[in-house]
């Protein structure tokens, strides 16, 4: 926020893959002319119709989106069930964003390889087709 605002803002898992080609410049006309729009996944939703893989808006959307977590214990105490797209979905609403099928396909990578048949703390486990953590 020190810096002021931008056309888009993105957060996204460091582990997912978007299928569709993006074109931010269009992006960021549509989502400047609608503010409160939120371009999701629009595959492997939960909740109110959320995946929570990826996320682009403006700037003042994607504050509301980054401060959700502020609203989790008054929602959870509304009777919203504490799963992580079910609660981000309702305060979300509740907070006036919308999002829409943009037609966008995300997952998470599924590339990498197993190095051991089963977890252990001691051993590395899996290691994923980008790099490792």
């Amino acid at each position: 926020k020190q810096y002021g605002e931008y056309d888009l803002m993105m957060r996204t898992r460091g582990d997912s893959v978007i299928y569709n080609q993006l074109d931010l410049g269009q992006m960021a006309t549509i989502l400047n002319r609608e503010p409160t729009r939120l371009v999701i996944p629009s595959n492997n939703r939960q909740g109110l119709s959320w995946c929570d893989t990826f996320a682009i808006g403006s700037s003042k959307a994607m504050e509301v989106y980054a401060n959700a977590v502020d609203s989790f214990n008054d929602v959870y105490n509304q009777g919203v069930t504490m799963h992580p797209e079910n609660i981000v979905s309702h305060v979300l609403k509740q907070r006036g964003l919308i999002w829409i099928d943009d037609g966008i396909t995300a997952d998470l990578r599924k590339s990498g390889k197993y190095l051991t048949p089963t977890f252990t703390g001691t051993t590395k486990y899996y290691e994923p087709d980008f790099g490792r953590w």
